[in-house]
Order: C-alpha cells, then structure tokens, then sequence
C-alpha cells in the first residue's frame, strides 16, 4: 500500500529528488474540507457504483440484467433528487460515521498539539477497513 501511495501521489525519490507528483497537492489533500465540514471525497463515482452493485447482486451479469440493473439504480437516484428539490433534507449519514468524521476532526483541530507522528496515528485510529 505504501509504495502504491508513494508512486502514485508523493513520487519516489531518485538521483536528482523527487518527481513532480501525478496529481497536484491541492487536488488530494482535503484538510480545507474536513475543517468546513463538507465531503472528505469528491469521487461520488464509488457510491455509485455500490448502488448498481446492490441492485444487480452479481459479479458478471449478462448485458440485459446489467441495463435493468442501471435502470432501476437511475430511478432511485431520480427520486432522491425529487425528495431533495420539494425541500426535504438528504438523509444523515449513518451514526457510526458521524462520530468517525467528528474524531478525525478533533484530531486534525489539535494539529498544532500533535508531533507528526501522533497526528497519523491519531487519524489512523479514526479509519475502520472493511
């Protein structure tokens, strides 16, 4: 994980330092996020994707149930969208992950009181792998 990591953010060190890195700073860290309490993602594509994993409950499904697999993942989105444009609220995330985002917020708000080292620690404690 760790040379995944290094080769496809931070760079691998060489003769002459390190290269430049694939994606710029600004685009992955999501410090600026956690602070204003937004999403620490903007990739909703693997939300999407658990969806119509769910709906068609199979690893290789044949083109037909794939499209009413998409089909019905599409009208569960369309109505989500009618539910949130008459003036309901999105629903709340699941317990267990607001109290995630609120540890890894006070981490990252005591910064300043943290050595580099507790302060990975800290957050990695705030992650749970399934």
């Amino acid at each position: 994980m760790l040379d995944w990591l290094e080769d496809s953010y931070i760079r691998r060190l060489h003769r002459r330092g390190r290269r430049p890195p694939l994606f710029p700073l600004e685009m992955w860290n999501v410090y600026d996020r956690l602070i204003q309490n937004m999403d620490k993602t903007n990739n909703h594509v693997e939300a999407a994707h658990r969806r119509v994993q769910a709906e068609l409950q199979m690893d290789h499904p044949t083109i037909w149930k794939l499209i009413d697999g998409l089909r019905r993942a599409q009208k569960g989105r369309d109505a989500f969208h009618e539910h949130l444009v008459a003036g309901n609220p999105p629903t709340r995330k699941l317990s267990r992950c607001r109290m995630c985002d609120e540890k890894i917020l006070r981490v990252v708000q005591g910064y300043a009181n943290y050595g580099v080292t507790e302060y990975l620690r800290g957050t990695a404690h705030s992650f749970q792998m399934d």
